[in-house]
């Protein structure tokens, strides 16, 4: 079905245009900004909604501009690669606001600054992945299409560093000599070996690895692909080979092929090793701002002891720790706890502890409810914060509480109940990590009422 001349209002959260049919039907119309003027088709009929795509525009807005990337209408790397870059703050901001107010019932708009934009907007990102797929005969590594399990190869791709395509590129060539379009791995057939490769690099140091994903851990070409590599790509500082039989390419054993199997970035004074699986914020350019940003709304003194839930390699805790009495970091995965300990012996700090437990856990021991913490840091996965967790800290009666996030479904979910729990919102700060997508991080400061 086709739908004449609709207007755009706004964005949703998501990246999708809002428009309104004849009877006043929601329409989110894929790939339309706010102000066109569109012929759509529908594409699936819903009672309360229809998602529609663009088949004809009638008005496009000023600040569409031509995008430079040849399959920007295909790639899901990107939502917003041709839309003016001041808009896109303008509108995230927007957006942050909006879901507080649907979602949360809450006026925040006295509270919510500007969004903090990336300093630099093109080749930002510090970390890719690339998935094996078939092309015919041949194999190509490359980018999931927008809203499909297709995968569309990259040409020139503008959101990573130079570096990668060019990898990427000589790591398809080598693996089109080695293997078939059989070797894949199949999620229908339970068939094939090849997943995927990662790439990492660091900003300061320029480091970069390589990590190739594999189904099984029995991978036999590995001494070859490690030699040919040497050859053709002698710059790589580490390359890894990861096994995982999970959705996520990362969450799996892995084993150092060539390099240290750590690459190590420098903000400021202080070094971070990176493991092959860590989580790491993935804009290099905002690593810096994010830090400082957040040492500016928590106001640390080294009288107050500072409580890092989901820690991780210490991100934030390495950086805070010199200006806390201590600080106390919870993580549950190995590695990172592991990689953390390092971080802060080679940082020369000694007044920071790990904790090797789930959140979930560490929150019922006698380190929370018998020690007392002034600030909380929570930067949890997309899934948020388990709510006995979140009345567990409200119990602790830390005074700032600081609850980054780049899911605005779940940090609305939690800061409600935290608000209920004797919080109060006092400052939301969104940073734009991932410029060209809808996505947008959020630093929020409770504080205790």
């Amino acid at each position: 079905m086709i739908i004449e001349e609709v207007v755009v209002e706004k964005f949703l959260n998501g990246g999708d245009g809002l428009a309104h049919g004849v009877e006043g039907k929601p329409l989110f119309v894929k790939g339309a900004y706010p102000g066109e003027i569109v012929d759509v088709k529908v594409i699936k009929d819903k009672k309360n909604y229809a998602v529609c795509e663009p088949v004809k525009w009638k008005y496009k807005i000023e600040e569409r501009n031509m995008p430079v990337c040849k399959v920007f209408d295909r790639c899901g790397a990107c939502d917003w690669l041709d839309l003016d870059y001041s808009v896109q703050l303008m509108h995230k901001r927007k957006i942050v606001e909006e879901q507080f107010e649907r979602l949360g019932k809450m006026d925040v708009s006295d509270r919510i600054k500007d969004v903090l934009p990336s300093p630099e907007y093109y080749g930002f990102r510090n970390k890719m992945t690339y998935f094996f797929a078939p092309d015919g005969r041949d194999i190509i590594l490359g980018l999931k299409e927008k809203g499909s399990s297709r995968v569309v190869e990259p040409r020139g791709c503008k959101v990573v560093p130079g570096s990668f395509d060019k990898i990427r590129v000589v790591v398809q060539k080598m693996f089109n000599e080695l293997f078939s379009v059989e070797d894949i791995h199949s999620s229908k057939n339970r068939k094939g070996n090849l997943r995927g490769i990662c790439l990492r690099k660091t900003q300061y140091t320029g480091q970069i690895m390589l990590i190739i994903i594999t189904q099984e851990r029995n991978f036999r070409p590995l001494t070859l692909i490690k030699t040919e590599l040497q050859e053709t790509l002698p710059f790589l500082d580490s390359v890894i080979h990861l096994n995982t039989k999970k959705k996520n390419l990362l969450s799996g054993l892995y084993n150092t092929v060539a390099g240290s199997g750590v690459i190590t970035e420098h903000i400021d004074w202080f070094d971070y090793n990176i493991p092959p699986n860590a989580f790491f914020q993935v804009n290099a350019f905002m690593l810096k701002p994010m830090l400082e940003k957040t040492k500016e709304m928590l106001k640390p003194d080294k009288k107050r002891r500072l409580l890092d839930l989901y820690g991780g390699v210490g991100f934030f805790s390495i950086y805070l720790a010199p200006l806390y009495n201590e600080v106390v970091l919870v993580e549950s995965h190995k590695d990172a706890v592991k990689t953390a300990l390092a971080n802060a012996g080679m940082n020369k700090i000694d007044n920071m502890r790990t904790e090797k437990l789930t959140v979930e856990k560490f929150t019922e021991t006698e380190k929370m409810t018998n020690i007392h913490y002034d600030d909380v840091i929570l930067d949890p996965p997309r899934a948020g914060v388990d709510p006995e967790v979140i009345d567990r800290i409200a119990n602790a009666r830390p005074e700032r509480v600081l609850y980054t996030s780049c899911d605005l479904g779940t940090l609305v979910r939690d800061a409600k109940r935290l608000i209920e729990k004797g919080y109060r919102i006092s400052e939301i700060q969104p940073l734009d990590m991932f410029p060209h997508t809808s996505h947008i991080e959020n630093i929020i400061r409770f504080e205790r009422v």
